[in-house]
């Protein structure tokens, strides 16, 4: 059994953003208050990010901060706890983590499926800070 068997919820893939004959370098940006992250895919009960793999992830929870691209500021729109299950370091350049989600986010995976599917949004940015720092607006 792959772990796609296990999951409980389908999963969207959201790194697969073609540009004429080339992808779009998703995570060259910079995070205001913690690390960056990309998402790969995502569900209602988990999602699975693309960290650079200078910035190690120690801690088992985190907030998640997806950023609106609309606004060119990146400024923060939505945010949840997750808790860190995995962590892939076999590339050089990157990390794959997976994490599942604290509490109820299916409002809030909606919202970002929705900017997703319709266009809106081509690609889902985020930014991990430890539960410590969390910052609320």
């Amino acid at each position: 059994m792959n772990l796609s068997d296990k999951r409980i919820h389908h999963r969207v893939q959201c790194f697969n953003y073609p540009f004429e004959h080339d992808y779009i370098p998703m995570w060259v940006f910079t995070a205001n208050h913690g690390v960056a992250a990309l998402v790969v895919n995502l569900s209602f009960s988990g999602i699975q990010l693309l960290t650079e793999s200078d910035e190690p992830l120690l801690h088992p929870k985190y907030n998640l901060v997806f950023i609106n691209e609309a606004d060119h500021e990146q400024s923060i729109h939505t945010s949840c706890q997750i808790n860190l299950v995995w962590n892939d370091k076999s590339s050089s350049f990157y990390n794959t983590s997976g994490f599942t989600f604290d509490g109820n986010v299916e409002n809030i995976i909606k919202t970002q499926l929705k900017k997703f599917h319709h266009g809106m949004q081509p690609y889902l940015r985020c930014e991990l800070q430890e539960t410590s720092q969390y910052i609320l607006n």
